[in-house]
């Protein structure tokens, strides 16, 4: 009785939460409670500026970050390498893994710099660490995120917690 009161009130903290963050889709199946994290392209074009700031030998001006099904990040605009900025196109899949959030550069149109290029790696690690910590912030931080996808222009990160 004990514990079924309990769960009552974590469920209802997580709906508060939930609400106020204004996140969607809660989802309760199994014992596994879920919730969706959207982010638009403005929200990333921020989480990318700031990623950019880290790295800043290698983010110049993003142009432009566009979002493709099912799930590619496409960051436009100028990038340095080597002290010269050359303009192009970075398209980036976002996957979940066993360490949560990952990020591979899967096609370059900059001159110089494919996915194997270490500053493109370094950037997305940095990348793949700042999603999942917006994930967090913005859900539970002992929740894992279990799906992620592009959907309707916007990312959509599902987040999953095990209750006991």
């Amino acid at each position: 009785m004990k514990h079924a009161r309990h769960l009552m009130i974590f469920l209802a903290l997580t709906l508060l939460m939930i609400a106020a963050s204004g996140c969607g889709n809660l989802g309760y199946e199994n014992g596994v409670v879920s919730v969706d994290v959207t982010l638009s392209a403005e929200t990333l074009n921020r989480i990318v500026d700031n990623v950019g700031i880290e790295s800043d030998d290698f983010v110049g001006k993003i142009e432009k970050i566009e979002l493709i099904e099912p799930n590619i990040m496409r960051i436009t605009g100028d990038f340095k390498l080597l002290g010269k900025e050359r303009k192009g196109s970075i398209d980036f899949a976002i996957e979940t893994g066993q360490d949560g959030v990952q990020v591979n550069a899967v096609n370059s149109t900059i001159p110089g710099m494919d996915g194997d290029s270490p500053a493109i790696q370094a950037f997305s690690n940095a990348l793949a660490k700042a999603l999942g910590a917006f994930a967090a912030e913005n859900g539970d931080e002992k929740a894992g995120v279990t799906d992620i996808k592009v959907k309707d222009g916007q990312l959509v990160l599902t987040l999953s917690l095990k209750v006991k």
